[in-house]
C-alpha cells in the first residue's frame, strides 16, 4: 500500500516543501538592503520600494494561479515559476539601476513567487487532505526556513562581493529547486480538474471574507516592515554589522516554529484564538522594539515577532479552506491574500520614507502597534449575526 493510499504522498509533500523552500529567499531581502543601496546609490526608501512592489507582484501571482491552473499543470507551472524568476533575479543583478531591480526582482521574481506559493499551498494540503492544518503550516515553515536559509548564506556575499552576486546564486538555486520539485510533484494529486477551478463559486456573502482581508492586513503589516528592516533596527539598537544579519534569520527561524505551530494549533482551538494570539504577541513585540536599547533584546524580540507572523499566514489559509471547502479556496484565498499583499507593498515603503525624514524607526513601530491594535479588535469584538462571525470551533 502506497503512502497516497494511505492519505499521505510524501513524494508530493516534500516537492511542496522544496518549492516552498527555494521562493522563500525572497524574504531574505533585508539582508540585501544595505548592499543594494550602495549598488544602485540611492536612498532607503526608494530601496525599500523593490521589497514592496515584490510583495505586491507575489500576490498577484497568487491570485492569477488561479486562472494559470485551468491552463497548464503544478508541474508546468513550477517549471515556469523557476526558470522566469530566475531571469528576473539576473535582470535585477546586471541591469542598468534601481528601474532593473524594480522590474526583475519587483514583478518578474514577485510574480512568479505568488504562482509557485499558491502551487505549495495546495499541493501541501492534497498531499494529506486529514492533515490539512498540519502539512500546510509544514508548507509555510518550509517558506520561512527558505528566508532563513538564504539570509545565512547571501547576507556575507553581498557583503563582501556585492549584491550582484548574492541575486545570480539565488537564481541558480531557483532554477535547480523549481526542476527538482516539479519532478516529485504527483499527477494523481495535482489538484482538482481545471473546468471545475475555473467554475468554482465564490460565496456571495462578502462580508466574512471583508472581516478576514482587514485582519489579515492590519495583522501582517508590522512583521512585513520588520522582515524589511530588522537588520536596520538592530543596527539602530548598537548591533554589529555580523550580529545586525541576525536580525532577518532570527525573524525567517520564528516564521517557521510560528507556521509549524500556528497551522496545527488552529484547528484544535479554532479561528478566532488562533489569530488572536499571534497578534497581541505582534502588538507586545513592537512596543518592546520602541522600548529596547540593547542589541541581544531587539534581536529576542524580532525572533518572537517572526513567531507571531508565522503563526498568522499559517492559520489564514487553513481558516480559508475550513470555512469555504476544497472547491472555492484558491478564489476566496486569492481574495484575502490580497490584503498581504497591500501590507507588503505599504508597510516596508512607508517604513524607509519614515526612516528617511527622521533617521530612526519610532514611528513606524508606534504606526505597527496601532494597526496590530485594530486587528486585535477586530478579531475580539462581538460580530453582527449576518454570517461574519469568525467560528471559535470547526
Amino acid at each position: 500500500m502506497t503512502a497516497r493510499n494511505q492519505g499521505f504522498d510524501i513524494r508530493t509533500l516534500s516537492g511542496a516543501l522544496l518549492l516552498s523552500f527555494a521562493f522563500g529567499s525572497i524574504h531574505a531581502f533585508g539582508v540585501l538592503l544595505a548592499p543594494l543601496q550602495i549598488s544602485l546609490q540611492s536612498n532607503r526608501a526608494n530601496v525599500s520600494l523593490v521589497y514592496s512592489l515584490a510583495i505586491a507582484s507575489l500576490t498577484a501571482g497568487v491570485y492569477t494561479s488561479r486562472y494559470l491552473g485551468s491552463r497548464g499543470s503544478p508541474k508546468m507551472l513550477t517549471f515556469a515559476s523557476g526558470l522566469v524568476g530566475s531571469c528576473g533575479l539576473l535582470l535585477a543583478a546586471y541591469g542598468p539601476g534601481l528601474y532593473s531591480c524594480l522590474l526583475g526582482y519587483g514583478l518578474v521574481f514577485g510574480f512568479c513567487n505568488g504562482v509557485a506559493y499558491s502551487i505549495t499551498l495546495e499541493q501541501a494540503a492534497a498531499s494529506a487532505p486529514a492533515q490539512s492544518g498540519l502539512t500546510v503550516g509544514l508548507a509555510t515553515a518550509a517558506y520561512g526556513a527558505g528566508a532563513a536559509a538564504y539570509s545565512y548564506v547571501l547576507g556575507p556575499i553581498a557583503t563582501q562581493d556585492g549584491s550582484e552576486s548574492a541575486l545570480v546564486l539565488l537564481a541558480a538555486h531557483l532554477v535547480a529547486a523549481s526542476l527538482l520539485a516539479g519532478c516529485l510533484l504527483q499527477p494523481a494529486v495535482e489538484g482538482l480538474a481545471p473546468q471545475t477551478k475555473l467554475d468554482a463559486k465564490v460565496p456571495t456573502s462578502v462580508k466574512p471574507t471583508a472581516r478576514l482581508w482587514l485582519i489579515y492586513f492590519l495583522g501582517v503589516s508590522g512583521g512585513l516592515m520588520a522582515i524589511a528592516h530588522g537588520p536596520a533596527i538592530a543596527s539602530q539598537a548598537g548591533a554589529s554589522v555580523q550580529e545586525a544579519s541576525w536580525a532577518s534569520i532570527l525573524m525567517a527561524l520564528g516564521s517557521i516554529a510560528g507556521s509549524v505551530f500556528g497551522g496545527s494549533w488552529m484547528q484544535r482551538v479554532g479561528a478566532r484564538t488562533a489569530l488572536m494570539m499571534p497578534i497581541l504577541l505582534s502588538l507586545f513585540v513592537h512596543a518592546g522594539l520602541l522600548l529596547a536599547s540593547k542589541p541581544d533584546l531587539v534581536l529576542t524580540l524580532l525572533l518572537l515577532g517572526g513567531i507571531a507572523y508565522g503563526a498568522l499566514i499559517a492559520a489564514i489559509p487553513v481558516i480559508v479552506r475550513k470555512l469555504y471547502g476544497d472547491v472555492a479556496f484558491n478564489a476566496v484565498f486569492g481574495r484575502i491574500f490580497s490584503a498581504w499583499g497591500m501590507a507588503g507593498l505599504l508597510a516596508p515603503a512607508v517604513a524607509g520614507s519614515m526612516y528617511d525624514a527622521t533617521g530612526h524607526y519610532t514611528f513606524a513601530l508606534w504606526g505597527s502597534i496601532a494597526l496590530a491594535g485594530l486587528a486585535l479588535a477586530l478579531t475580539v469584538g462581538n460580530l453582527s449575526q449576518d454570517g461574519s462571525k469568525l467560528p471559535t470551533v470547526f
